[in-house]
């Protein structure tokens, strides 16, 4: 939903606004700066999976340089001292904020390919370990920062600067209803859609595997005691060698990557849906948004949360960043072998 200019008259509303944009900025600023800064560092954390994570905090990290040189500062923008070319471009691509909403959408698309790979990695394996290399996966991963610039070009588009004043101007509410729908269905329900059935396939997938993993070791057990009844010597389930732990130390580790990025995209989901339900109902006529108001004040605000909040849910969920920020700043040496153990033990790509 875009943001405009709101009056001198409704002067609270825009400093809320503004105290949003700095907080939020800065805080995504800071924190999506941490989470590259230890994927970086931290040799063990280089990996496929990562690339997206790091990817995401990548897009979120450029939305919150634009929020705080663009919003914070709230100078308007003097077209009168522009050339006609020179303002026509500066109205389309910076004060339509186009920027902002491209890389939003950007945001979502790394997001729903973050939920494919986790889908490819567990549900299609061998095709993940055969297709899925470090070139595959940065070329996805460009593709995001690409298509949001493309999608998003509808929005300069509507705009016009006519007597120093730039503002979006649909020409028909046909147009603007149309848009509206379309950007409501690629921006939001496909993304939710496509989530929610990556991650209904994944939950059924790791049922499954536990579900035979328990069969295979009652009947591991089974055997052991045959066997002790022949003379044999028993070691019991405790104590197989240490090669026999390892799918399920794999499953542990892809169980709680799979639980934070589902929560990711949980909080993406509550983030966005009233900013994106307002400019719906708005561009279909349905609802006269005032955005001088406390509703677009709220909208806008839970919306710029998910700048932040990603690296929160890593800090506090994902446990391989939270042996990364260990690396960085604490035990280093220490937890760098443990986890450098782990990767290589068991092999992981994700």
């Amino acid at each position: 939903m875009p943001t405009l200019v709101v009056s001198e008259q409704e002067w609270s509303a825009a400093d809320v606004l503004r105290i949003v944009y700095l907080v939020f900025g800065l805080i995504g600023l800071f924190g999506n700066g941490l989470v590259l800064f230890v994927f970086i560092r931290v040799r063990s954390l280089r990996t496929i999976t990562n690339l997206f994570i790091g990817n995401q905090s990548l897009i979120d990290l450029v939305s919150s340089i634009f929020i705080l040189i663009s919003k914070f500062r709230n100078e308007q923008t003097d077209f009168t001292k522009l050339s006609r070319g020179r303002g026509v471009f500066v109205c389309l691509f910076w004060s339509s904020d186009y920027i902002y909403w491209a890389l939003l959408v950007s945001s979502t698309t790394n997001l729903v390919f973050i939920t494919l790979e986790r889908y490819i990695a567990v549900v299609k394996p061998i095709l993940y370990r055969k297709r899925v290399t470090w070139i595959s996966a940065t070329i996805v991963a460009i593709f995001p920062w690409v298509f949001g610039l493309i999608f998003e070009l509808f929005w300069p588009a509507v705009h016009r600067l006519v007597d120093g004043a730039c503002y979006p101007d649909w020409r028909s509410p046909w147009i603007q209803a149309l848009v509206g729908i379309i950007v409501f269905e690629v921006e939001h329900i496909l993304p939710i859609a496509v989530m929610i059935l990556v991650y209904t396939g994944i939950v059924k997938k790791l049922r499954n595997k536990v579900g035979v993993d328990t069969s295979a070791t009652k009947n591991g057990q089974q055997r052991d005691v045959q066997q002790d009844g022949n003379g044999e010597v028993n070691r019991g389930p405790n104590r197989q060698p240490k090669q026999d732990q390892l799918p399920d130390l794999r499953q542990r580790v892809r169980s709680n990557v799979i639980k934070t990025l589902f929560l990711v995209a949980f909080v993406y989901i509550i983030c966005w849906t009233p900013n994106q339900v307002i400019f719906l109902l708005y561009n279909l006529s349905l609802y006269d948004l005032d955005f001088n108001g406390v509703v677009y004040t709220l909208g806008v605000s839970l919306a710029f949360c998910n700048m932040w909040i990603n690296p929160l849910i890593y800090t506090f969920k994902y446990r391989r960043f939270q042996e990364g920020l260990k690396v960085v700043f604490c035990f280093a040496k220490k937890t760098q072998i443990n986890m450098d153990s782990v990767t290589n033990t068991t092999n992981l790509r994700s």
